[in-house]
């Protein structure tokens, strides 16, 4: 028999879920341990509309920050890095998830990222394992 998890939200909030294309970031080790998320990100339905991965490269850096929204409540705040020379335009943004189970750690630059994001969901992902970078060329 099994065991089904009592749905206490109202119709609204399951409404107002469906409205959103989630992608979990998580980290299996590998294979070596179970799921650990370590963030959500949010991308509204009338947001996404009919993009296709083709439309991607012409969206603007603020146009995709913008569209996704990170669920700030596991994912680590972006660090800002500044050029050496103090030239303009030499700012950027990277978070650094680290994973409580086997330790792994990965930074990842917020503007790549938040774009390669959005394409994976656009693309109907539903997560991406940080320990399998490497394969997923996500940096």
């Amino acid at each position: 028999m099994s065991r089904r998890r009592r749905d206490d939200r109202t119709d609204r909030e399951r409404e107002s879920d469906a409205q959103w294309r989630t992608l979990r970031v998580l980290c299996s080790g590998r294979g070596t341990h179970g799921h650990e998320v370590m963030a959500r990100l949010l991308v509204h339905e009338d947001d996404i509309g009919s993009l296709t991965l083709a439309d991607l490269p012409s969206l603007t850096a603020g146009e995709v920050e913008a569209m996704v929204s990170v669920d700030e409540g596991r994912a680590p705040d972006p660090v800002p890095h500044y050029r050496e020379d103090g030239t303009p335009g030499g700012v950027h943004f990277t978070r650094t998830f680290r994973c409580s189970r086997c330790g792994r750690t990965v930074p990842l630059r917020e503007e790549k990222f938040t774009r390669r994001a959005l394409a994976l969901i656009v693309a109907g992902a539903r997560h991406v394992d940080i320990s399998r970078l490497d394969r997923v060329r996500l940096t």
